[in-house]
């Protein structure tokens, strides 16, 4: 007597088979999300100088606080530009190679400051949106060669990483659009219409 009831069980069991894979997918997506933030957020920070299979440039240099040249040692890898004390590889301060907005050699501007005392130096300015909140570095090179030499790198690999930085947000966004279509009643209506269809 519950032999008609058979096909309508299995359909059944179906629907709530390709909902729980959807659901899966959806699950799968957000935590495949929340890692790529708690990995960015964890690279913020950097307490010592990286061995030297992650450097891709170290140099010595003096670094301008409170008008006054400070010698630092400072290295540029993948993602960061990094300064810490010539003899010490405790990282004093840092800057995310994405958040530089320009780089520029002080014989190259023109402004009121002393030349002379910017000899060999080079401006590096970030985003106000940054971690480094919109400040401006000066780092004086030992050396006409290294100044140009220290302000190409940092050029180049600047724009390197604000080019992988857009690529990882144009990826996020696709990853938004894709979840907010899966979590949509239209798309978990039409999925349940398509599977009720391979049974007739």
């Amino acid at each position: 007597g519950t032999a008609h009831l058979e096909p309508m069980v299995q359909l059944s069991l179906g629907v709530k088979s390709a909902l729980r894979r959807c659901s899966s997918r959806i699950r799968n997506m957000r935590r495949g999300s929340e890692m790529d933030c708690s990995a960015s957020a964890g690279d913020l920070f950097i307490e010592r100088l990286p061995g030297d299979d992650e450097r891709i440039h170290t140099f010595d240099a003096r670094m301008l606080l409170l008008g006054v040249w400070h010698p630092r040692r400072a290295v540029i890898t993948e993602d960061h530009f990094l300064l810490a004390k010539v003899d010490d590889d405790t990282v004093l301060d840092s800057i995310e190679l994405k958040d530089i907005e320009f780089v520029k050699e002080m014989s190259k501007v023109n402004n009121d400051l002393d030349q002379t005392k910017y000899l060999n130096a080079v401006m590096i300015a970030t985003v106000s949106e940054g971690r480094n909140g919109g400040r401006t570095y000066y780092l004086q090179a030992n050396s006409p060669k290294d100044c140009v030499q220290i302000s190409s790198e940092l050029y180049v690999h600047s724009k390197a990483a604000a080019r992988k930085e857009l690529s990882k947000k144009r990826f996020a966004n696709i990853q938004h659009n894709a979840r907010v279509i899966f979590e949509s009643n239209y798309f978990q209506l039409t999925s349940a219409l398509l599977i009720l269809a391979n049974f007739f």
